[in-house]
């Protein structure tokens, strides 16, 4: 504050009352190949339904990766999910219609509007289209596009309205057209719109449009409609009673889960055979309806009344690799970036080791969440066979020993696959049981703290498994939890059981257990979020003083938690010297003694004689 220079009183505050905050430990991510949803960018699912509608239902090619994000779902509600396609030319393409599928194959599924603005206005678009699946993949070849305007001909204007009779036929067709009783509007129709712009009721610039879901394949049942667009307009400029558009491109590209609009249905000659997506003729839809001088420029229906298109030629959603390279823009490489994208756990799901590793090494860079990994499949079973228990612990340790070869404590590994029940073919299906250990985490996390280990009878219970691809026996999870591989059993009466819980650190460490890791995790996120409302103060003890306060309250109550059983915060001038101070530099020391969670328990029973006296064998 500045000095006053003469009598005065100056009110001012000063804000004392900063806590450690509260920070996530269930968000988890994903990047797999799914049939529907947009590309190369991150999506939040909170439900298995949620994952359907957002991304199609599990396909024959796709299911294991499907399942790994349905799997954890089953035991949590915040799921990161990014959709993974080939990039190659020709390769993945959207459905379209009315003309063929564009050829040169691009994957447009962010569709921006400087795109539509250059596509709407060019009959035939790219190569002819009208309409476009809104995502690249083979499930776009469900949809189907239905619209009616009224079925009359001729220029609009002043002078030159259709006759009244074609307009009256056109009237009856509409109410034999097969989704009239989708739409609360009969055609033909001028929007209210277009009456107050130009003062006449016959401009008939409205068109109701239909999406449908021809082949059955988002609904389940083929036919339905899956979304309808009442009296939409031509006009490009044409507004509701609020001023929002009611262009139906507009309408469509803003709105639509499943189409764009792209070339204009325009119609090139007024003949029998309607021709649809032509150039030339009288191309006004999507031109603004206008008024000069006691006229106002053209608006056409279409001579038949209306068309119907299948979409066609989807393709690519389902193959390819699935990447995690540092700094990429698809797959896992978007959760390298710390500051915008928060997650703590991710799901490696079929992950071969190449990818594997590399999720590792993003977890590593991170330094704020955990990725938990399963053995291929071939490790565990022979193509629908389980191999033999020594067959399996030796190539359950060569992934791990040789293939996979990280050590680090901000990785998890399980030891196999799963068998369950897959509810959209009536079949069963193997796959991976990572999204499940990663889900027994985020559960323990729900219903005890972050800091519980997920592991044992209490809270390690795997959900809809019929049986592991593999039983280890006790030797063999002996050999495996020495290697930091962590056995799920199936117990006769207990369920099928998580029973380790070891990182991959090999190194023997407090951070070779996840509860340790995690417990970690949440007190350096927490803390460091604190922290950095301290940069740019005055480097004095009044600031280091504060700091500490807020963080020893925040450590006791974690304490009182039974995350950690002591705890010491150094933040004075024995560790902010002058040369640190001179660096504009702050330090804080914080000891944390974490608690151990149980792996070993020892039980010893003595037989006595009765003359014993029992408190002095206990002395």
């Amino acid at each position: 504050m500045a000095f006053q220079v003469s009598p005065g009183v100056v009110v001012k505050e000063e804000d004392l009352s900063s806590f450690i905050p509260a920070v996530s430990s269930t968000i988890a991510g994903f990047a797999g190949h799914f049939r529907w949803g947009p590309v190369g960018q991150i999506v939040t699912v909170d439900s298995e339904n949620n994952l359907k509608q957002l991304f199609g239902k599990p396909s024959e090619t796709n299911y294991e990766e499907w399942f790994t994000a349905a799997n954890f779902l089953g035991y949590g509600s915040n799921l990161k999910t990014v959709r993974t396609v080939s990039t190659v030319a020709g390769f993945a393409a959207n459905a379209s219609g009315p003309s063929a599928a564009d050829s040169s194959g691009a994957i447009k599924h962010t569709l921006r509007s400087a795109e539509l603005e250059d596509s709407k206005d060019v009959a035939g678009g790219s190569g002819g289209q009208q309409w476009q699946a809104r995502y690249v993949g083979s499930l776009g070849n469900s949809l189907k596009v239905a619209w009616w305007d009224g079925g009359h001909s001729g220029p609009l204007g002043s002078t030159t309205n259709p006759p009244a009779a074609h307009v009256g036929t056109s009237a009856g067709a509409y109410k034999n057209w097969t989704y009239v009783d989708y739409f609360t509007t009969n055609m033909p129709y001028t929007t209210g719109w277009a009456n107050t712009l130009t003062g006449i009721d016959t401009v008939y610039d409205g068109v109701n449009i239909a999406i449908i879901d021809e082949d059955g394949e988002f609904s389940g049942t083929k036919g339905t409609v899956l979304e309808t667009y009442n009296a939409v307009s031509k006009a490009s400029n044409a507004r509701n009673a609020d001023n929002t558009t009611n262009y139906y491109a507009d309408v469509i590209n803003n709105e639509s889960k499943y189409v764009y609009a792209l070339a204009q249905p325009y119609e090139a000659t007024e003949n029998a055979n309607h021709n649809q997506g032509v150039s030339g003729g009288s191309q006004n839809w999507g031109t603004d309806l206008l008024v000069s001088g006691g006229t106002y420029d053209v608006l056409y229906a279409s001579g038949s009344g209306g068309a119907t298109f299948s979409l066609a030629g989807g393709s690519g959603e389902t193959s390819g690799t699935v990447a995690a390279a540092n700094g990429g823009t698809v797959d896992f490489g978007l959760f390298y970036d710390t500051e915008t994208v928060s997650v703590d756990v991710l799901l490696g799901g079929p992950a071969d080791p190449t990818l594997a590793k590399a999720l590792v090494d993003l977890c590593d860079t991170r330094k704020d969440c955990v990725v938990f990994l399963s053995p291929e499949k071939a490790d565990v079973l022979a193509t629908k066979t389980p191999l033999d228990e020594a067959q399996c612990e030796e190539n359950v340790l060569h992934f791990r020993n040789t293939q996979l070869n990280k050590n680090s404590s901000y990785a998890f590994l399980d030891s196999g696959w799963k068998y369950m029940y897959d509810r959209y073919f009536d079949k069963y299906r193997w796959v991976p049981l990572n999204a499940d250990i990663a889900g027994l985490a985020v559960r323990s996390d729900e219903s005890t703290e972050t800091w519980f280990s997920p592991a044992g009878f209490n809270r390690g219970q795997i959900r809809g498994i019929i049986k592991p691809a593999w039983n280890p026996r006790k030797a063999h999870r002996d050999n495996l939890y020495q290697d930091q591989v962590n056995s799920v059993v199936a117990f006769p009466g207990e369920g099928t059981v998580l029973w380790g819980d070891k990182t991959l650190l090999s190194k023997p460490s407090a951070f070779d257990r996840l509860n340790v890791r995690r417990l970690f995790i949440v007190l350096e996120k927490a803390i460091s979020t604190a922290a950095k409302y301290q940069l740019f103060e005055q480097n004095d003890e009044f600031t280091r003083s504060n700091f500490k306060s807020m963080i020893e309250p925040f450590l006791r109550d974690v304490q009182t938690r039974r995350g950690i059983t002591d705890f010491k915060v150094i933040c004075d001038t024995s560790n902010n010297t002058s040369a640190v101070i001179d660096r504009n530099e702050f330090v804080a020391d914080i000891f944390i003694k974490p608690t151990k969670s149980i792996n070993y328990i020892t039980l010893t029973f003595v037989a006595t004689s009765q003359g014993v006296d029992f408190t002095e064998i206990g002395s």
